[in-house]
């Protein structure tokens, strides 16, 4: 393991990112690592770009990953996935993404295209070949609840061993974090997430 992890989480207002962030950041801090959480905001809370950047290393650091030195991707929706890859992951990174686009509203309204994942896929395999894709909305829709996407995709990011915390501390800080009487939802949820990501290996 590095001594220092550049972590993003990259989707849209609604999915969830923030609420990954806090909780593993509060896992990682349980177990005595250094962290730095900082997110950015596209336009409109809901449905625009939200990025979290979530830093783990011995020395401080800025709350947000520089340009290309990110170790790994949590993408929860494919073109703010590859909108990241292209803006902050490092060759040969890595990539974790739920396939399920969310349509922006120029898609919507005729005046734009979203583009085909193979041609979403591609472009990102210029930047890295590391690309493991978990179906994290049907999971999350498996679990109980379409909002628990993030969880899903929490799950693989804690199973890929890229992230310096045990599961155990993860469940621990996701039952304090999420909404009372949501736990076993969720965690049932974080549990198809890591089950998904092990199946990929």
């Amino acid at each position: 393991m590095k001594d220092r992890i550049n972590l993003l989480v990259a989707g849209v207002g609604g999915q969830g990112n923030v609420l990954i962030s806090r909780i593993i950041g509060r896992a990682l801090l349980e177990e005595g690592h250094a962290v730095w959480v900082g997110e950015t905001f596209g336009m409109g809370q809901r449905g625009g770009p939200v990025v979290s950047h979530i830093r783990v290393g011995r020395e401080q650091a800025a709350p947000q990953v520089p340009r290309y030195q990110g170790d790994l991707v949590l993408g929860l929706e494919p073109v703010e996935t590859l909108r990241v890859v292209s803006q902050y992951l490092r060759k040969g990174g890595e990539v974790i993404m739920n396939p399920r686009p969310v349509m922006p509203t120029n898609v919507n309204s005729g005046k734009g295209i979203y583009p085909t994942l193979v041609a979403i896929r591609e472009a990102m395999e210029k930047v890295t070949p590391n690309i493991r894709v978990i179906p994290g909305t049907e999971l999350a829709q498996k679990a109980g609840s379409p909002q628990s996407l993030n969880m899903v995709m929490m799950g693989a990011l804690v199973a890929s061993g890229k992230v310096p915390v045990s599961a155990q501390n993860v469940r621990r800080a996701l039952e304090e974090e999420v909404p009372q009487g949501t736990e076993a939802l969720n965690l049932r949820a974080f549990e198809l997430g890591m089950e998904a990501y092990r199946e990929t290996v």
